[in-house]
Formats: structure tokens, C-alpha cells, sequence
């Protein structure tokens, strides 16, 4: 068996292009290479033997196309058109050279689905542009290097205060910026493997679940004029922001100043009662977008319930996001773009791409599967009886966030589902 480090060293390169080119900036790049890293190292005994390297993408692909990635392309990047799900499906294509059967195995979906993707993506943005910016990627800058020895300086200082689970896969990095900008010295040797007996040093604090106690997104205004084929509206929010969303055309409220994309069709931005309005559209004409925003009037716009009520949340824990189907709970002293999210779905092909095998528990006498990887990462898929899933995911920026578990497994029993 290839070691971890030396597997790294050997094709750390092609790993951190692939990030490159997916979230098109260093820093985030960085991210999504350490999380993919963290998760490998630690169950390498196992995907050595099997496939590394199609592990290695799908852990980059899956964090980059995580819903709480919050991200965005850098200016000026010819790729920044594309939705996230449209620039993985090229990446893998051109940059990777994967079939649309390897590249549907990556996204968790069919082979004529990713095909589609391609053709959508390819309408945005013309192939010789996609090969153009995916060849940039192609070699490290020389300051690649620096940075990543950088980030994984500040990393093992963190780690030798708080894990040292982290040292030997931070270490692997600072390999990886080795590969553009080979040091002049001998490099260091690395940190000494972790412990792997039970006594860790990184034992997270207790968590205390309290009732969950939190208010659904309401619309403050209701719209008297409707363009043809509107449909019914679907409320959701983002943080701060609450949306009003129609088949052709959307509402976005916010207590502050929100941006305008200059490739929209319609987008309005406007100041009233002492909020911020969005309108965008890409279906309908600035006539109609005028007459929806004078025939706004003050009410309140319920979303619909999703399928399932939250009973218990850990203490500290805020609204972050909801709509009908799914509510994503965050810590209010921590990074908002992580936490926990219930989301109810249709049963899909999801345990091709999980990284462990995952365990069979009972969740409130349902049959479910328990997907544990890591501290960082972890998921429980709660299946019903018509083939739906309720899909309890965990994502947590460090092992000091921490819930374990054993509070993944609390809270979603806590979870009262409706019946189907």
C-alpha cells in the first residue's frame, strides 16, 4: 500500500488543479482540498486498496457543491455564468477528461442528466472559453506554494494547541505546495502520526439540546399584479434575506442594500419602509417587472411547511436557512455557513458516493443509515415509507464545534415527520 503522504506528494498537484478550477480563487481552492485531504487520511488503510483517486475528486467535488458553501467566483472569472452543478460538470469533463457515466457517479445523479448540464453550461459559455480558463489551472503559480506552507504554518500552530489529529494531514499539504516551489533546505520532518488509541486530546464539549423554538421565514409584502404563468409563490430565506420566489420571477427582501447582476433580464433594486427589494427575471419584460413592484403592498406571506418539525436544537443554534423543503440551523457564534440542515427528499442514488459504509440504526423505529466519516462531515438518511428520504446532514469547520454522534443521533430523533 502507497503511503498517504507519499500518494499526496505524488498527485497533489492534479488535486489541487481540480479544486482550483472548481471554485476558481486560492483560499476556497485551499478549503476544498484540506476537507477532501482530512477526510482521505483518515480511512486510507481501506481506500488505498479500491480507488484513491476517484475518492480524492468526489470529496473535493462534494464539498465544493456543499449548500453551505457560501463562495462566490472571483471577478472577472470567464466561468462565473455558470451555476455551481453546470462548472462541475465541465471541470470533470475537460479538465478531468471523465465520461458523463464517471461524472453522474461524482453528482450523485444519471449519465443524461450531467449531458444536459454540459449543454446548458456550453450555451453560456463557449467551449474554447471553457478550455481557455480550465487551462490556467493547468501548472501551480509560484505563490502557491507560499501560501499553502503559509496556511498550513497557522494550522499546526492551531493544531498543537487543539488536535493534533490535524499535524500529519496539514504536513501533506505543505507537501503539495512543495511540487511548484521546492524548498532550497530539507524540508522538516513531519509531525509523528496521532495516536490511535481512544484517549484523544480533541474531546469536544458537552452539548445541551433545548427546545427549538425558531419563527418561518414570512414575506412582509403581497403582490396584487402577477405576470401570466406566475404561479404560486415559494417563500424561503437565507439569513437576513427572505424570498418570494415565482415561476417567472423573484422577490428578495433585506434589511440591507442587496446586489444588482448586470446579466439579468429584469433587475430592480429598490429602498421601501425601510428595507431593500431585489426583483430579478430573465422571463419576463421591464414593463411587467414595474407593475409587480408598484403592486406590492404590505402583508405577510407565509412559506409552507416543510414535511417534518424540529423539536429539539443545540443551544446557541439560529435559523439559517429554510423553504419547503428543507431548514438549515447554524451556530450564532461560529461560522453561519456551517451547521445542521433537515431536508426532505426523494430517494436517490446517494450511497454510491458515501465515503464510509454506513451503519443501520433506528431512528424513531424507521429504518436509517448513519454516515460518520469524520468530525467534520457526517449525515443520517432516514427512510420512509413511500421510498422518500429525510436527510439529517452535519458539516462543521473544526473538531471544537463539535457535535458528536451521539448529538447527530438526538437531534434527529427529535425530528417529527408527517406521514406520507
Amino acid at each position: 500500500m502507497v503511503p498517504f503522504d507519499e500518494y499526496v506528494r505524488a498527485r497533489g498537484g492534479e488535486f489541487l488543479r481540480l479544486a482550483r478550477a472548481l471554485a476558481g480563487q486560492e483560499r476556497p481552492a485551499r478549503e476544498l482540498l484540506f476537507r477532501a485531504l482530512a477526510e482521505a487520511q483518515g480511512q486510507w488503510a481501506r481506500i488505498a486498496e479500491e480507488s484513491p483517486q476517484t475518492f480524492m475528486r468526489q470529496g473535493i467535488v462534494r464539498a465544493y457543491l456543499s449548500p453551505w458553501r457560501r463562495s462566490a467566483p472571483a471577478a472577472g472569472d470567464p466561468l462565473a455564468p455558470l451555476s455551481r452543478t453546470q462548472r462541475a460538470v465541465v471541470v470533470l469533463r475537460f479538465l478531468a477528461g471523465l465520461s458523463y457515466l464517471e461524472i453522474a457517479e461524482h453528482l450523485e445523479g444519471s449519465p443524461n442528466t450531467a449531458a444536459k448540464l454540459a449543454e446548458q453550461a456550453l450555451a453560456l459559455v463557449d467551449e474554447a472559453v471553457v478550455v481557455s480558463a480550465l487551462d490556467s489551472y493547468e501548472s501551480l503559480s509560484p505563490g502557491t506554494s507560499v501560501l499553502l506552507q503559509g496556511a498550513a504554518g497557522a494550522a499546526a500552530k492551531r493544531s498543537r494547541r487543539r488536535v493534533t489529529v490535524a499535524a500529519a494531514v496539514i504536513a501533506v499539504i505543505v507537501a503539495v505546495g512543495a511540487l511548484a516551489n521546492p524548498p532550497t533546505k530539507p524540508a522538516p520532518a513531519p509531525p509523528p502520526a496521532p495516536d490511535p488509541s481512544p484517549t484523544h486530546t480533541y474531546l469536544p464539549s458537552p452539548v445541551r439540546m433545548i427546545p427549538a423554538i425558531f419563527p418561518f421565514p414570512v414575506f412582509p409584502y403581497v403582490a396584487t399584479y402577477l405576470p401570466l404563468d406566475a404561479g404560486v409563490p415559494v417563500i424561503h430565506q437565507d439569513g437576513a434575506t427572505i424570498g418570494m420566489t415565482y415561476q417567472n420571477f423573484a422577490l428578495t427582501v433585506s434589511p440591507t442594500p442587496l446586489p444588482i447582476e448586470s446579466r439579468r433580464r429584469v433587475d430592480h433594486v429598490w429602498e421601501r419602509d425601510g428595507h431593500w427589494l431585489r426583483l430579478v427575471s430573465d422571463r419576463i419584460s421591464l414593463a411587467e417587472a414595474d407593475q409587480v413592484a408598484a403592486g406590492l403592498v404590505l402583508g405577510e406571506a407565509k412559506m409552507s411547511l416543510p414535511p417534518f418539525t424540529i423539536s429539539l436544537m443545540p443551544a446557541g443554534y439560529v435559523l439559517r436557512r429554510a423553504n419547503p423543503q428543507s431548514v438549515c440551523l447554524a451556530a450564532s457564534q461560529t461560522q453561519p455557513s456551517f451547521g445542521l440542515c433537515v431536508t426532505a427528499m426523494a430517494d436517490v442514488l446517494g450511497q454510491a458516493s458515501w465515503p464510509v459504509q454506513p451503519v443501520t440504526v433506528s431512528i424513531q423505529g424507521r429504518t436509517a443509515h448513519l454516515i460518520y466519516p469524520n468530525l467534520l462531515w457526517a449525515e443520517i438518511w432516514i427512510h420512509l415509507d413511500d421510498g422518500s428520504v429525510i436527510r439529517v446532514s452535519l458539516e462543521q469547520r473544526t473538531p471544537f464545534e463539535m457535535l458528536t454522534k451521539e448529538d447527530l443521533i438526538t437531534f434527529a430523533e427529535g425530528i417529527l415527520i408527517q406521514s406520507p
